[in-house]
């Protein structure tokens, strides 16, 4: 049974946190700067109508009601197709609402209209992937370098991109790009852990994961370290970092895949099949989760 682990979870960047909390903090002031001003003698009653429906979806997103914001907000958004914050505030919203092909098309309004496309990414390409979209999410990828050629945190998501592309020597490159940039990003630190695991490098990439991890407790380096040393034989040390791994983000279905295939190395047919059918919870449309689950479902939970 391979082992070759899914592309891990993405991290925000550090623009995505940052307009994430300007728009939570100026959207009355954005509302009111970016509506356009009425001709001499035409009613204002378009504008105010615009601060109420502003109003009442950012009250609605601060009680996390994502449901009652959407009408209001797809409202301004369509009033106000140019408006930048009002297109990422809708593709926020979907985003809640796991819609994420709409989500995906907010963003890409989003791309064509602010002066900082680069803030779209990661979610542009993410919400391309949530939807089943595989080659558009490569493709956004690949657009937000262009937004950012010489930024290291681009250079990993294309990165990134390379690796479901199963591109490895283009991910490498990019990683290292990255690293000489930003030696301490420790994303790009765990992407050359996963290049160093599909090289069979398994000593490196353990120490690249166990650099992340002494540093702090990630779910996609305790994979990695997993990974390497259930390769390796280690199945001791392999359980001790997928625990950690999942003590850290419980909801990663990757982690309790792989910790199911580990139990059923060990004879542990009932504990193998609870991760099993865990992560099939957790990502249903995963087809190697499906068919894994019905293969210790028919065989005893034999490797």
């Amino acid at each position: 049974m391979s082992t070759a682990a899914a592309p891990p979870e993405t991290r925000p960047s550090g623009r995505g946190r940052v307009l994430g909390a300007l728009l939570a903090l100026g959207v009355f002031y954005v509302a009111l700067a970016i509506a356009p001003l009425p001709a001499p003698g035409e009613s204002t009653v378009v504008e105010s109508a615009q601060a109420r429906e502003m109003r009442t979806a950012t009250e609605f997103i601060a009680a996390g009601q994502w449901a009652e914001a959407l009408t209001p907000m797809q409202s301004l958004s369509d009033t106000y197709p140019e408006n930048h914050v009002y297109s990422a505030r809708l593709a926020e919203i979907y985003e809640h609402l796991k819609q994420p092909a709409k989500e995906a098309a907010a963003w890409e309004r989003f791309v064509a209209t602010s002066p900082n496309a680069d803030e779209a990414c990661p979610r542009l390409p993410e919400a391309y992937r949530a939807s089943g979209d595989l080659a558009k999410a490569i493709d956004a990828f690949g657009r937000c370098l262009t937004f950012a050629p010489d930024d290291p945190q681009m250079q990993f998501y294309a990165a990134h991109a390379a690796e479901w592309k199963d591109d490895w020597a283009t991910a490498a490159a990019l990683y290292q790009q990255a690293a000489t940039s930003d030696p301490k990003n420790m994303d790009v630190q765990i992407g050359l852990g996963r290049v160093a695991l599909h090289d069979g490098r398994l000593d490196d990439a353990r120490r690249l994961a166990d650099q992340v991890l002494t540093v702090q407790d990630d779910a996609d380096a305790a994979l990695v370290a997993g990974l390497a040393t259930m390769r390796a034989g280690q199945l001791d040390d392999a359980r001790r970092y997928f625990e950690r791994g999942l003590a850290r983000s419980e909801s990663y279905a990757d982690l309790h895949y792989f910790m199911g295939e580990l139990d059923a190395r060990q004879g542990l047919t009932a504990d193998a099949r609870r991760q099993f059918e865990r992560a099939l919870a957790l990502d249903p449309e995963r087809a190697e989760f499906k068919a894994r689950l019905a293969e210790i479902n028919r065989s005893g939970g034999q490797p």
